[in-house]
């Protein structure tokens, strides 16, 4: 299995985004205006009924909007083309419905790990109270962060599940992990990284809103809210992309316009 070229597959996201910007824009209109309406109608349930129970589908029909939209963007990323038209059908095919009781499962599992291995710091905050930092609660801390990273990086090839389940006729997760399992901490770098920079850009934009005064003045929304919209979408296309890049590079299938490479000569990259 070849090693996964870390800061190759970030840098390609970044540049997928910028080669596509106008089509991924496109591609949003129908589940914007799906999400919209269903939010409309939600709202207009509530206020007919007087309870939110009428907009529990709505709610449901505004994530499932998204869903031929996020199948879009992996298929051109693994394939360099994506099935277009009928997009309110595709939203009930057997494909999308798939793929987000993959998405589901996938969220419940990290959610679960994530809750079990800050199990520590809780009991660590029990016996010594969260009021002041005792070496009891920092050590629990400790280990609960450790335990933290070691499941992110032990889950992290089940993200591949994404694009597995949009480009292939018979997804499992079982097949995604195994995929990405002797890439695991590489595959966790492919997210942390860009996590890294984004906050950084973020807290940059923060300190320079702090500039022009509490408060929403026309500086701020003309410049700071602009930037921060800009790159909060940004971040959420790289880290769509980033999963359906790496299955490509691990499935070994190729670049638009270049030959499938063989294993016998696929190169070990290093960062």
């Amino acid at each position: 299995m070849p090693k996964l070229p870390v800061l190759y597959i970030i840098l390609k996201s970044f540049s997928f985004f910028a080669q596509h910007l106008v089509k991924l824009i496109y591609w949003q209109l129908p589940p914007l205006g799906v999400s919209l309406a269903a939010a409309g109608a939600g709202f207009l349930g509530y206020r007919l009924t007087g309870h939110w129970l009428p907009a529990v589908p709505c709610l449901v029909l505004s994530i499932m909007a998204w869903v031929p939209f996020l199948i879009q963007v992996n298929q051109l990323a693994v394939l360099d083309q994506a099935q277009t038209g009928h997009y309110l059908a595709r939203i009930f095919e057997a494909q999308s419905l798939r793929f987000l009781a993959y998405a589901v499962l996938v969220q419940i599992i990290s959610s679960l790990g994530l809750i079990i291995a800050f199990v520590p710091a809780g009991l660590a905050g029990l016996n010594g109270g969260f009021t002041e930092f005792t070496p009891r609660l920092g050590m629990g801390l400790l280990v609960s962060v450790v335990l933290a990273v070691g499941f992110m990086i032990l889950v992290s090839p089940l993200k591949l599940v994404y694009p597995c389940a949009a480009v292939e006729a018979q997804p499992s997760l079982g097949k995604a992990y195994n995929l990405g399992a002797e890439n695991k901490f590489r595959l966790f770098l492919t997210w942390l990284l860009p996590g890294i920079f984004f906050f950084v850009l973020s807290s940059m934009l923060d300190r320079l809103a702090n500039v022009f005064g509490p408060g929403y003045s026309l500086p701020k929304l003309v410049i700071i809210l602009p930037a921060q919209l800009t790159l909060l979408t940004v971040n959420l296309m790289v880290n769509l992309v980033i999963p359906a890049l790496a299955y490509r590079f691990l499935a070994g299938l190729p670049e638009p316009g270049i030959q499938p490479r063989s294993q016998a000569d696929t190169p070990s990259s290093e960062d």
